[in-house]
């Protein structure tokens, strides 16, 4: 009985972490062709992903090529572009290190989108984040070459506690640019009312 109470405190007390962790990653999907670009946001088991890796800087640098071989990329300090015949769409990401306390074990990802210098996304939460506001899960933009289609670009957003996935067409013209995340957020509190 003595022994199942020490390992109990030991359990309980001891300073390992029992959470699981995720990894951050965003995909990209470019295919200039076809006029056609998409960001998704995608989270790896940790623990699993980081498993027999070393710490050393090259060894980490080798697991991250890996990753970024297969169109995985980290959002930490990103920068990608995809180059259509008329249009480059720049993405930026950025993401604070992992640190202990509320969401430090994946802290949430901005992200900027522009189209030739234009800023249509500035610094939107991207990806899952556990402060509870809505949050970007993926971004299409459509530009099909002459006579395919009009030019189009939507949002996936996924709105909490609810867990709400909302469509957010952004459409052809353009009239509305620089959506920040203020925006977006005052979008989705009328559907909470």
């Amino acid at each position: 009985m003595k022994l199942n109470k020490c390992l109990f405190l030991a359990l309980f007390t001891s300073n390992a972490a029992f959470a699981d962790y995720g990894i951050s990653l965003i995909k990209f999907t470019c295919i200039p062709e076809l006029g056609f670009f998409e960001i998704d946001f995608d989270t790896v088991d940790g623990a699993a992903a980081t498993a027999g890796v070393k710490s050393d800087a090259k060894s980490q640098q080798e697991w991250r090529k890996l990753w970024e071989a297969k169109g995985l990329y980290f959002p930490q300090k990103l920068t990608y572009e995809c180059e259509f015949q008329q249009n480059i769409y720049t993405v930026t990401t950025s993401q604070p290190e992992p640190h202990s306390g509320r969401c430090g074990a994946q802290p949430p990802v901005s992200l900027t989108l522009q189209e030739n210098g234009t800023e249509i996304f500035e610094n939107i939460s991207f990806g899952p984040n556990c402060s509870g506001e809505p949050t970007t899960i993926s971004i299409n933009v459509s530009n099909p070459p002459v006579g395919w289609g009009s030019r189009d670009i939507s949002a996936l957003i996924e709105s909490q506690p609810d867990r709400k996935l909302i469509y957010l067409p952004l459409g052809g013209d353009m009239t509305k640019v620089n959506i920040n995340q203020n925006e977006i957020t005052n979008y989705f509190s009328k559907f909470s009312q």
